[in-house]
C-alpha cells in the first residue's frame, strides 16, 4: 500500500490560466471552479462538506493491466513529471482536508478478489476500479456494487463527471460505475495524431483544426489528405496512415455509430444503423486493402514504443496515425518533433458532430459497505473528481503537448474540445464477448470482407440476449 506525504501546493502557471478549460453557461460565466450558492460564488473545492475521518485507510482496489501508471491515483512520491506532481499534490490535499491515508492496491484477479470480500464481510476497499470489459458486467448483474443514484455525495450531474457517461448507463435509477476527472489521465481515447513538420513540407493548403471547428473536417477531407503517400515494396517511400487495426472501429464509432440505444420507454436495441454501416464497411475496406499509403499495425496494443506503429511514426515514416492519446500519451513526448492532434472525422457533413470515444476509467463503490461507508467512499471520489477538474485536466493538457510537440494555444484548444466530447456507449461495455465493439475489425481485417448484415445475421441470437440482459439490470 502505497502511503503519501507532501509538502507544496500546486500553483498553475500564467500561460494555462488563459486556457483552463472553462465551461460556459448561457450567460457567459465561467462556471469550471466555480459554483453559486447562497452565500455567493465560492470554489468548487469550498463547497465540500467537511469530514474528519480521523486518519483511517481509504484503499482504492485497482485492476492490475500490466500497462497503465495505476499509481497515478495516490503517488507516494514526486518525481518531478508534472502530471506526478500534481497526482502528488492533490493526495496530500485529500489526506489533509479529511484525515484520511489514501492508497492503492492492485490486483491481478480483481473480479475474483471483489466477490471473495463481499461473501466474507469484508470492508477494507472504499473504491474499486475494474477492468472495462473483463468481469465488469458480472459485477453488476450479481450485486457486488452500490448505487451511485442513492448516495448524496456524488453529484453526479456536475461537469467533473462524464455527463454521457452517467446518462447513457444509469437504467432503471441505477448506475453503478462513474467515470470522472479524477481518472482522465488513464482514458483510452483514440484518435489521430499527425507530423506537423510532414505536413508543412506537404504544403497543404488546409488548416486541419479550422475544419475541425467549422465542422467540415470529414472522411474525404482526410483521404484526400493521405492519398499521394505509398510505400514500395522496397520500404521506400512515407505512409499517409499508420492503421492499429482495431481501430478501423475507431473510425466507426467516429462516425457516429454506437451499439445501442434506448427508445422513450428506457428500452435497449441495437443502434446500428444497419444501411449507413454497409456504406460505412465500404469505406474502411478501400482504405484498409486498397490504399497503397496505409500501414497495418497487427498488435493490439500498437501505440507503445516497441511497436512498429509508433516506430514508424517516431522515424518520420507517416503522417497520420491512429493513436490513444489518452492512456499512452506519454510515449508522444518522446517524438523529435511537432504534432497535431485531431478527432476522427465525420463521415460527412450530415454528421451533426464529432465522436470522441472512451470505454473504461469507471470506479464504483463495494455494496458490502454499510450506506455510511458508502456516502463516506463518494465523498472523497468527488472531492478527487474536483480536484482533478481545476487543477489535473489542464496540466495534462499542457503535459501532452511539452517540447517540440506544440507551438501554438490552438493545440491546447483542440485536445481540450476532443476531451470536452468524450462520449460512452453502454453497449460496448456490456458486450462481453466483443461480437459487436468489433464488427469492423472482424468483418474487414478478420474476414476481409464488407458484409456487415451477414455478420449481424450470424450474430443476432447474441443480439438478442444480450439486450434482454441490458433491459433486465436492477
Amino acid at each position: 500500500m502505497l502511503k503519501r506525504v507532501i509538502i507544496c501546493v500546486l500553483l498553475l502557471s500564467t500561460l494555462l490560466s488563459c486556457f483552463v478549460g472553462c465551461k460556459k453557461n448561457d450567460e457567459g460565466a465561467e462556471a469550471t471552479t466555480t459554483a453559486t450558492t447562497a452565500e455567493g460564488t465560492k470554489s468548487i473545492l469550498d463547497t465540500l462538506p467537511e469530514k474528519d475521518f480521523e486518519g483511517r485507510a481509504y484503499n482504492i482496489l485497482v485492476c492490475e493491466e500490466g500497462y497503465n501508471d495505476t499509481h497515478y491515483y495516490a503517488h507516494d512520491e514526486d518525481d518531478g513529471e508534472p502530471i506526478t506532481t500534481v497526482s502528488y499534490e492533490r493526495t496530500k490535499w485529500i489526506e489533509d482536508k479529511y484525515k484520511i491515508d489514501m492508497n492503492v492496491i492492485e490486483n491481478k484477479d480483481f473480479t475474483t478478489l471483489v466477490r471473495s470480500n463481499h461473501q466474507a464481510g469484508a470492508t477494507e476497499y472504499d473504491l474499486i476500479f475494474p477492468h472495462p470489459t473483463n468481469g465488469i458486467m458480472s459485477l453488476m448483474t450479481e450485486g457486488y456494487l452500490a448505487n451511485f443514484c442513492d448516495l448524496e455525495n456524488c453529484h453526479m450531474d456536475e461537469e467533473w463527471y462524464n455527463q454521457s457517461q452517467v446518462n447513457g448507463y444509469k437504467v432503471n435509477d441505477k448506475l453503478y460505475f462513474i467515470v470522472s476527472d479524477y481518472s482522465m489521465v488513464a482514458m483510452g481515447i483514440s484518435a489521430l495524431v499527425y507530423n506537423k513538420d510532414m505536413w508543412d513540407q506537404q504544403g497543404f493548403d488546409m488548416n486541419p483544426y479550422e475544419e475541425v471547428n467549422n465542422g467540415t473536417w470529414t472522411y474525404e477531407k482526410f483521404l484526400k489528405l493521405i492519398e499521394n503517400f505509398s510505400v514500395a515494396d522496397d520500404g521506400t517511400g512515407t505512409y499517409g496512415l499508420q492503421l492499429r487495426e482495431h481501430n478501423v472501429d475507431g473510425f466507426l464509432r467516429g462516425f457516429g455509430e454506437k451499439i445501442t440505444s434506448r427508445n422513450e420507454a428506457g428500452e435497449f436495441s441495437l443502434a446500428f444503423d444497419r444501411t449507413r454501416l454497409s456504406d460505412i464497411a465500404d469505406k474502411l475496406y478501400s482504405l484498409t486493402w486498397e490504399h497503397p499509403g496505409v500501414y497495418h499495425a497487427t498488435a493490439n496494443n500498437a501505440q507503445y514504443p516497441s511497436s512498429d506503429l509508433y516506430l514508424n511514426f517516431k522515424d518520420g515514416k507517416s503522417l497520420f496515425a491512429t493513436y490513444d492519446i489518452g492512456g499512452s500519451h506519454q510515449y508522444l513526448r518522446t517524438l523529435q518533433f511537432r504534432i497535431g492532434i485531431l478527432p476522427y472525422p465525420k463521415l460527412d457533413t450530415n454528421q451533426a458532430d464529432y465522436y470522441p470515444t472512451c470505454a473504461s476509467e469507471f470506479f464504483a463503490i463495494p455494496s458490502i459497505l454499510s450506506e455510511d461507508r458508502q456516502e463516506e467512499s463518494a465523498l472523497i471520489l468527488d472531492a478527487l473528481s474536483r480536484y482533478s477538474h481545476i487543477y489535473m485536466r489542464p496540466k495534462f493538457f499542457e503535459t501532452v503537448l511539452l517540447g517540440r510537440m506544440s507551438e501554438s494555444a490552438d493545440d491546447y484548444k483542440m485536445l481540450e474540445m476532443i476531451y470536452s466530447k468524450v462520449s460512452y456507449d453502454f453497449g460496448y461495455t456490456a458486450d462481453v464477448d466483443g461480437n459487436l465493439r468489433s464488427i469492423m475489425y472482424e468483418v474487414i481485417i478478420q474476414s476481409k470482407s464488407k458484409n456487415t448484415e451477414a455478420f449481424l445475421r450470424k450474430k443476432s441470437g447474441y443480439i438478442e440476449d444480450l439486450m434482454a440482459s441490458m433491459n433486465a439490470i436492477e
